[in-house]
């Protein structure tokens, strides 16, 4: 018996929660293909992305698509119907079709329609054609809806790029733990400096005081949304901080919730922790006995 063949479609929709815009970045990055390529997906109608394969490789695909946000499916690959003879009269030998435009002509080495050296053309087509995944449908080549030719499976890149001044991108952990503890090592010279200005200038001062506030303030704002990407969690999320009770629960969770060790829709994990981030996320836990043993010696001495 004939083991089954399956087929994956993609009709353009993105999965619950997934914006259409993000869907389209997250395809981009998984295909390595330009957006003008992907945008060609989301035509309105279901398109075969891969065909012919096996079970256990149909599920790698799909898998990879949903990691990215896109609501695929696996359906049988049934072989089409036979289809009749054609009993049009049959192209003579000296005619020939261009392999690009489809204009049929007489034989020649440069297409009359469309300019193209025509066994160049057909040799780039092969070559091509040797770097397609196994399975991908060969019908579809010079088709505007034919999927880009690139693997799935692991992630593309394998780790994702680190910036701190942005609220795009994934931070681990122990990553989200030492850039804070910098950020609060920062504000002590900072504000410092912003406090003797204001002692001569009280409006100079005062206003350097605002401005690195707020800087600190949106730094911090975005290495944690950073750090819910990580965790396939929506930046949003992060407004739960401002409200009482529950918001006190947010600093815990980007503290302590793990996250996710493959590509997610906010794009491929962190790099490794370096040596630096090793040393000082452990700081946060000395840091804060040092601040109960001050708090004790200054409630100690009190009275006198």
């Amino acid at each position: 018996m004939t083991e089954a063949r399956y087929q994956i479609l993609f009709a353009g929709e993105p999965l619950p929660g997934v914006t259409q815009e993000t869907l389209k970045d997250n395809l981009c990055r998984l295909f390595k293909s330009d957006q003008g390529n992907i945008e060609r997906l989301f035509a309105g109608k279901a398109l075969p992305l891969k065909r012919s394969l096996e079970d256990s490789e149909a599920e790698r695909y799909l898998r990879a698509l949903q990691r990215a946000g896109a609501k695929a499916y696996k359906v049988e690959d049934r072989p089409p119907a036979q289809a009749p003879l054609p009993t049009a009269t049959p192209v003579p030998i000296e005619s020939m079709v261009c392999p690009k435009c489809g204009v049929k002509q007489g034989k020649a080495e440069i297409c009359n329609s469309c300019g193209i050296a025509i066994e160049k053309f057909i040799a780039r087509q092969a070559a091509a054609s040797d770097l397609a995944p196994l399975g991908a449908p060969t019908d579809t080549v010079g088709s505007p809806y034919a999927p880009p030719q690139s693997r799935l499976g692991a992630p593309e890149p394998e780790v994702g790029p680190l910036k701190v001044f942005t609220s795009k991108g994934r931070i681990g952990r122990l990553r989200y733990l030492a850039w804070q503890l910098v950020i609060v090592l920062l504000s002590v010279p900072l504000f410092f400096l912003a406090a003797v200005i204001a002692a001569s200038s009280p409006l100079l001062g005062l206003s350097l005081i605002a401005a690195t506030g707020i800087a600190l303030t949106v730094t911090s704002v975005q290495i944690s949304i950073q750090r819910l990407h990580d965790m396939n969690r929506s930046g949003w999320l992060f407004l739960l901080s401002l409200v009482p009770a529950i918001g006190s629960l947010i600093p815990l969770l980007l503290t302590l919730a793990p996250g996710n060790r493959d590509a997610n829709r906010y794009g491929p994990p962190p790099p490794p922790n370096s040596l630096a981030v090793k040393l000082l996320a452990p700081l946060w836990p000395v840091l804060f006995l040092v601040g109960l043993q001050a708090d004790f010696y200054k409630a100690l001495l009190k009275p006198f």
